[in-house]
């Protein structure tokens, strides 16, 4: 299994989410995205060219970014897949996509794995170069 394609993924959504963040923070908006012009053709008049034109970068960077997203989840989909194991799949997903300690991954997948049998599992699921 190759867990680089797992954490290029996450590491990809997280970029995705700070240009969200930088959108938000320019316009002013609690949630929904650049909605608010995009798309109808005109800034709002209280946005300077130089606001704008940040807001249009943001824009295609953040398109850019999200085809980057779906092709790099989608890779690392197809990696998780590969995975027989339920549980190994389940450990992964836990460690690498929510980055909980091993203390938490075994809490989780249940009391007949102890911390260090999760590791195990994930040491050995990333080391199978099948």
């Amino acid at each position: 299994m190759d867990i680089k394609k797992i954490r290029a993924a996450k590491d990809a959504m997280e970029r995705l989410k700070l240009t969200e963040m930088m959108i938000k923070n320019i316009t002013g908006e609690k949630g929904g995205g650049m909605n608010c012009y995009m798309g109808k053709g005109s800034a709002p008049s209280d946005l300077t060219g130089d606001v704008v034109i940040r807001l249009d970068e943001l824009a295609k960077r953040k398109a850019k970014e999200e085809e980057e997203v779906r092709t790099l989840c989608n890779s690392a989909m197809k990696e998780l897949d590969r995975l027989d194991d339920p549980i190994t799949k389940q450990i992964i997903i836990l460690r690498e996509w929510e980055g909980m300690r091993w203390a938490w991954v075994a809490r989780k997948i249940g009391y007949a794995h102890s911390e260090s049998s999760v590791r195990q599992r994930y040491c050995r699921a990333i080391k199978d170069p099948s």
